[in-house]
């Protein structure tokens, strides 16, 4: 074997492992990807669970009857202890679920179409949200806000009623 033989075997060798590690990496590349999906969709998995526990937690769902059958626009100071304690139970209930929309913690197409209440609440008790918001001097429930206004778009561009 000359000098030159060498060379170009060892060139070959060379690009033998160069081939053998450019699929290494993109065996390795592929792995990882299915595992980001799947970490994404345990995510989703997980959060979607845990606003079912919250929105449908039986004091939840007993306040927002509640609150359903309150008089459109009425006065925080007509309620009673019951009235008063479902009206912030519902509006803190919707606001922590509007904060995982905001955050993106989980996609809109699997909350929006299963809680179309939040628009409904929020036409009731937005009077009552905005003066709170200026009694208080912040954005309170904000958050359940956001999430109304996504109900709506979502109600709209899928032809439901409001």
């Amino acid at each position: 074997m000359t000098n030159v033989d060498w060379v170009l075997t060892w060139s070959m060798v060379q690009a033998v492992f160069t081939a053998l590690m450019a699929i290494a990496i993109a065996v390795t590349a592929f792995f990882a990807v299915k595992q980001l999906r799947e970490a994404a969709r345990a995510r989703h998995a997980e959060v979607l669970s845990r606003i079912h526990e919250i929105l449908g937690d039986p004091e939840v769902v007993a306040a927002r009857q509640i609150v359903k059958s309150l008089p459109q626009n009425f006065e925080i100071e007509s309620l009673n202890d019951q009235q008063r304690s479902a009206v912030e139970l519902v509006t803190r209930s919707f606001d922590r679920v509007g904060f995982y929309l905001w955050c993106k913690l989980i996609s809109e197409d699997l909350v929006l179409p299963e809680y179309p209440g939040a628009l409904w609440h929020w036409q009731k008790l937005e009077h009552y949200v905005k003066r709170q918001r200026e009694a208080e001097g912040y954005e309170a429930r904000c958050f359940f806000e956001y999430m109304a206004s996504r109900t709506r778009e979502y109600r709209q561009k899928q032809g439901l009623p409001l």
